[in-house]
Formats: structure tokens, C-alpha cells, sequence
């Protein structure tokens, strides 16, 4: 560590080295003193700095460049070879250096774009751009330069100085193949005084300068270039009338609006997409004559019409509104369309076009409403469920399947309403809605209240499989409404796996739950239920037991045997019923009647006999 009294000792004996070492010192008091003793001392200094900018240590070389500073000119080379240190915070205080020394440091920079290092390069434009106006001539001379990258570089920091000088130079440039983007690009950056020229240009032979030409006016904006470029819109080539409609969008001017709407059936797609997006960025003017499309039959023009409405957006809902009102279903259809694309800002008013007298305006506001799928929308369509109108009732209920899953919970509620008319179309969209509605309808078996649990129960048959496992669960909770109309259900889908749960349902306390079981196996016709079934029909209500007879009849032939088997039962009802069962089997009974005769010690001989007799008696007078 160096004391004061060692810097100014340094600086007597001229022991530039050892004041050097002192700038890598950690006391910032210390370096400090050390940076401004070299900078005191001069000239002298010079060499001694210079050198130290191939010092390792960071901090010397960025002090020393700092001390460089403060020298004259001929220190400038030496600070521009520090463009290329691999510290960026050395290379932007180099550039700012000599930006500060300014004129001066002009012509090494324009040779230090000649470098062979890229960073050297970049960092002496972004120098001469930042000295301005002392470094235009100097970049204008070096545009006839042998190397690309170095006419590039001046094309470039031309362009960002912004002077209008250098336009008629730069205009000399567009033939150069090699750099002949980056000359339009600066000729955008210099802005309006570039325009005279650009468009001068947009009528050159070479369709890229002409396109180029044009891209350069949009970026620039200026209005004076509007009828040259509506002019390009016919041009023949199809980047050229692109770069146009891009152009015209940018500057925004709505005299572009009518050639623009003429060139959304361009035989060319891009051409179409910019002439579209440039009507949107025109807005507002752009509205009455893209709505004054929407009747066109050539479907290119209207669908880039309505996309163009879509995105123009909230100033566009009231004239579609409106257009929804013509009676001409083209125009209806596409404004439709346009208000599905501008989404949640048209909701408000559709909904109050869904109470308008006129049912296609309702029918075309239901029909926008499903588009943008708006949770807003469900109660005013339930609402339309009600109406006697069957046209809007079955939009309606269209629109709320492609909701979907908000709006289950009302379509419910509207089945459970005894006073609605629109039971059957909200039993529709539920059933169309389908997986993700069955939880929920499951669960409304348990409202003691609700009118609609057979339609919801007709729903789940119809939805189908998907039903089924959580349908299983609910008939193993608690709830009479759940187990009742759970069970209807199951029965109604009807699939072999159903059997088993619905013959443990025929256990079941509550009687309706055990009728329904019953029902049920009587549908499904498996075999497997018959001996449940002649259970069944010793059931302590009479209820369950006449529904067991006509299940075990349903079931057929499969059910003869084991009922003539029940007749030998010990509880009454069960061989009573067993006795009408065959009866009602009529000639499928007989056969096996007689055979079970057949049979020694029969304890029911007597009861076969006559069953045999009556069921002949029953032929003969058929």
C-alpha cells in the first residue's frame, strides 16, 4: 500500500511505471491521486498509459483510458484499440471518450470500420453516430469504399445521424445489391426528407426498389406518399402491392380505404391479409365501407371483411348491431361473425338484441353469443328457452351446449321448473354438454324439490357409459332422492355391468328404490336376476311384488323353471305370485309344467295340475 507522500515522490523522479501500479491499488483515494498526477504530468504520461492498456488488470486499463482522456489528440489510436477489450465496460467508456474528444477522433474511427474485428467495428459507428453531424462528409466519402461491411457501417450510421444531406448520397446507393437493404432502412431513419426521393422511387423498373421504396414511406408515414402507394396497390408484382397495403395501414390515411377493400380479393394471400390489417390500423373510417362488403356472395372478400371488423373492434359493435337488422342473411351471417371475433366488448349488446321483436336478430344474437361462449350470456338464453318460439329455442339451447360447463348448473334449474316451457330443449344441451354435466346431475337427485329428476334420470340414460361409475357410487351413499333416481338410471342404461348393483338395489328400505330396481332388471332381461326376482315377489309391499312379476315375465322362458321351482316356497306370496307369473308365461309355462309333473313326490302336484288346466283352457280360448 502507497502513502500520498510515495504518488508525489513518483511524480518528481518521472517513475511513470510505479504510478501506473498505484491505479491497480484498492484505496480509491490512492488511484485516484495516481490517475490525476499522470494526467497533470502530460505529454510525458502518454506513452506510459498507452502501454498500460495491455495491462491484465482490469482496473488499470479502464483508469488509464480515462487518464487518455484527458490528453490530446494523438492519444485517440490508442484508445480506439480498446473498441476490441474483452470488458464491455472498457469498450463503452473507450467509445464515450472519444466521443467526447469528437471532430477529432472522426477519421481513425472511419478507418476503425475497416478493422478486422467486428466489436472494433460496431463500437466505432455507434461512436461516429454519437459525435453527429462532424461525421456525415467523412461517412459520405467512405461510401464508395472496396468492402461491404464498411459501406454498410456508413450506410447505417447515416441513417441514424439523420441528416437530410445525406439523402441524395444514399439515393445513389439503392443499385448497391450488397448493402441495398440497409440504404431504404437508412433512408426510413432520416425520415421526411427522404420522401421526395422514395417516391420518385416507387416508380424505378426494378420491382425490389419499388417495394422497398414503399416499405421505407410506411415506416416514414408521411401522408404525401399515399397516392403513389394506392397506385402500387396495382402493381403487377405481389411483394410490391404488399409492401403498399402495409404502408397505407402505417400512415393510416383513410383515402387508402376504398382501393384497400378493393384488394381483399388480391389474387395474392398476403396481399389480402395486409390490405385487411391495414384497414384495421386505419380504424374507424374504415367501418361503413367494410360493412358495405358483407352482402358480397365472393366469400374472399367478406371473410377478410369480418376479420378486418373483428379487429378493429369496439368502435365497429353498434354498426354490426345494426347490420343484424337487414334482411338479407349474408350480411347477418357476417356481421355475426365480426361480433364473434370481437368477443367479450360485444356481449352488452347482444343481450339486449336477444329481446328484440324481430326472432331472426334473436336468432343471430344467440348464434354470436355461442361464438364468444360469454358466461353473461346464460340467463337471458335460458330465458329464450321459455319463449313458444321453437326456432329460438333451438339456438338458444345450441348456444348454451357451447358454453358448456357454466352453464349446467341453469340448464338444471330450468329442468326443474315445472312453470318453464323449455324443459325439452335445456334436457338437449345437457344431454350434448354430456361427461362434464353428469356430476352435477346426479347430484340434483337430491333436491326434494326438483320437478325434473325423471328428465335428469332420461339425460344420464342418454349421455351412457360415462354415467355409469358415478351412478355406482351414488347408489351407495345415503340419500333416498340419489338411490331412487340413481337406480331409474342405471336401469336405463341397461349394460351387463349394471346387473349386480341393481339386483343389491332390490335390498334397498326405501320401496320406490326397490321398485325401480325391479323395473330395471325387468328392461335389462339378464338371466342372472331371475332368482332375485322370485325373491322378489315375497317382497312385504304388493307394489314391489306386482312389478316382479311383470320383470320375470319381461325375462321370459329363462324365468319357467325356477318359478315352478317357487312353487314348492314356503311364503305364500312368493308361490302365489310365482303361480300368476306362469300364467302370464302362458305356452312358455307348459312344457316344463308338464315335465315337473313328471316328477315323483312333487309337493305341489295338485297346483301343477291345475295350472296345466287352465293354461290349456287359456289355449283353447285363444
Amino acid at each position: 500500500m502507497v502513502s500520498t507522500g510515495d504518488i508525489v515522490a513518483f511524480r518528481k523522479t518521472g517513475d511513470f511505471e510505479s504510478l501506473i501500479e498505484v491505479l491497480g491499488d484498492e484505496n480509491e483515494k490512492d488511484w485516484s491521486l495516481a490517475a490525476k498526477t499522470l494526467v497533470e504530468l502530460g505529454q510525458l504520461s502518454v506513452e506510459p498509459l498507452i502501454k498500460s492498456l495491455e495491462n491484465n488488470d482490469e482496473d488499470i486499463r479502464r483508469i488509464a483510458i480515462e487518464a487518455l482522456q484527458k490528453q490530446d489528440i494523438r492519444t485517440i489510436g490508442a484508445i480506439i484499440t480498446s473498441l476490441d477489450d474483452k470488458y464491455s465496460l472498457i469498450r463503452r467508456r473507450a467509445v464515450n471518450i472519444l466521443v467526447n474528444i469528437g471532430i477529432s477522433s472522426v477519421e481513425p474511427l472511419i478507418i476503425a470500420l475497416a478493422n478486422k474485428d467486428v466489436d472494433v467495428n460496431n463500437y466505432a459507428k455507434e461512436a461516429l453516430i454519437k459525435i453527429g453531424f462532424p461525421s456525415v462528409k467523412p461517412l459520405i466519402t467512405n461510401l464508395v469504399h472496396r468492402e461491404d461491411k464498411v459501406r454498410g457501417h456508413s450506410v447505417e450510421a447515416l441513417g441514424k445521424i439523420g441528416d437530410s444531406i445525406a439523402v441524395e448520397h444514399l439515393v445513389t446507393m439503392i443499385a448497391d445489391i450488397k448493402i441495398q437493404k440497409i440504404v431504404f432502412v437508412a433512408l426510413s431513419d432520416i425520415g421526411k426528407p427522404s420522401v421526395k426521393s422514395l417516391i420518385i422511387m416507387t416508380k424505378h423498373n426494378d420491382e425490389k426498389i419499388r417495394g422497398l421504396s414503399a416499405k421505407a414511406l410506411g415506416i416514414i408515414g408521411d401522408s404525401r406518399a399515399v397516392k403513389q402507394l394506392i397506385d402500387l396497390l396495382t402493381d403487377k408484382d405481389d411483394t410490391v402491392r404488399s409492401f403498399s397495403a402495409e404502408a397505407l395501414g402505417r400512415i393510416g390515411d383513410p383515402k387508402a380505404v376504398k382501393s384497400l377493400i378493393d384488394h381483399l380479393s388480391d389474387r395474392d394471400e398476403k396481399v389480402r391479409i395486409k390490405s385487411a390489417t391495414a384497414l384495421v390500423q386505419i380504424g374507424k373510417p374504415s367501418i361503413i365501407p367494410l360493412l358495405g362488403v358483407l352482402s358480397q356472395i365472393d366469400e374472399t372478400i367478406s371473410k377478410y371483411a369480418v376479420e378486418a371488423l373483428g379487429e378493429i373492434g369496439k368502435s365497429a359493435i353498434d354498426p354490426l348491431i345494426e347490420s343484424l337488422k337487414i334482411d338479407d342473411d349474408i350480411i347477418r351471417m357476417n356481421a355475426s361473425r365480426a361480433l364473434g371475433k370481437i368477443g367479450q366488448p360485444a356481449v352488452e349488446s347482444l343481450l339486449l338484441a336477444l329481446e328484440h321483436d324481430d326472432l331472426t336478430i334473436r336468432r343471430y344474437a344467440a348464434q354470436t353469443l355461442g361464438m364468444i361462449g360469454d358466461p353473461r350470456a346464460i340467463n337471458p338464453l335460458i330465458a329464450l328457452l321459455e319463449k313458444t318460439d321453437p326456432v329460438a329455442q333451438e339456438y338458444a339451447s345450441a348456444v348454451l351446449i357451447k358454453i358448456g360447463k357454466p352453464a349446467i348448473q341453469p340448464l338444471i334449474d330450468a329442468i326443474a321448473d315445472k312453470d318453464t316451457y323449455g324443459r325439452k330443449y335445456a334436457a338437449k344441451a345437457l344431454c350434448e354438454i354430456g361427461p362434464p354435466a353428469i356430476k352435477s346431475l346426479i347430484a340434483s337427485f337430491t333436491d326434494k324439490k326438483s320437478y325434473g329428476r325423471t328428465e335428469i334420470v332420461q339425460i344420464l340414460v342418454d349421455i351412457g357409459e360415462p354415467s355409469l361409475g358415478p351412478l355406482l357410487k351414488a347408489i351407495k351413499q345415503n340419500d333416498l332422492g340419489l338411490r331412487r333416481y340413481s337406480v331409474m338410471a342405471l336401469g336405463g342404461i341397461g349394460v351387463p355391468g349394471v346387473v349386480e348393483p341393481l339386483i343389491q338395489a332390490l335390498s334397498f328400505e326405501d320401496v320406490y328404490s326397490r321398485k325401480n330396481a325391479v323395473e330395471a332388471l325387468g328392461r335389462i332381461r339378464n338371466p342372472k336376476a331371475v332368482e332375485p326376482l322370485i325373491k322378489a315377489l315375497g317382497d312385504k309391499v304388493i307394489l314391489v311384488q306386482n312389478v316382479s312379476v311383470k320383470a320375470l315375465v319381461s325375462i321370459g322362458k329363462p324365468s319357467v323353471n325356477p318359478l315352478i321351482k317357487a312353487l314348492s316356497n314356503e311364503n305364500e306370496a312368493i308361490w302365489k305370485n310365482a303361480v300368476e307369473t306362469l300364467i302370464e308365461l302362458g305356452n312358455l309355462s307348459i312344457e316344463s309344467l308338464i315335465l315337473a309333473l313328471s316328477e315323483t313326490n312333487h309337493s305341489k302336484e295338485e297346483l301343477i295340475i291345475e295350472l296345466i288346466t287352465r293354461l290349456g283352457a287359456i289355449q283353447e280360448i285363444q
